[in-house]
């Protein structure tokens, strides 16, 4: 039997699942790929938009230095989203070393 204190500390303990990471290629041949974490219910779009993001570009990102997200004019900080970003034209969580087929500069 279960007791109360085992079950109370099962509620409490964080979960850690690790994300699979979404790759592929399409009729074009734009490769996507994307961290889905509590972003599955985006997913579609993301691919419609052939939305990317490759943690290994995150310092570049965040120089701006490339025509990733942070860069964009679409690009929203300081949101409530899983990622603390938003894609304010497909209303998506986003990331910083994100790009994707709608990239416009910011002005």
């Amino acid at each position: 039997m279960t007791s109360l204190a085992q079950i109370r500390e099962k509620w409490l303990k964080p979960v850690t699942v690790e994300a699979d990471k979404i790759e592929g290629e399409d009729e074009n041949g734009f490769t996507f790929g994307f961290d889905p974490s509590n972003r599955r219910k985006y997913e579609q779009i993301m691919r419609l938009v052939h939305y990317s993001e490759e943690p290994e570009y995150r310092e570049a990102a965040e120089k701006g230095e490339g025509y990733f997200c942070a860069t964009c004019h679409y690009f929203t900080q300081n949101m409530n989203t899983s990622t603390g970003y938003q894609c304010a034209k497909y209303l998506f969580p986003d990331r910083q070393e994100g790009c994707c087929s709608a990239w416009e500069r910011k002005e």
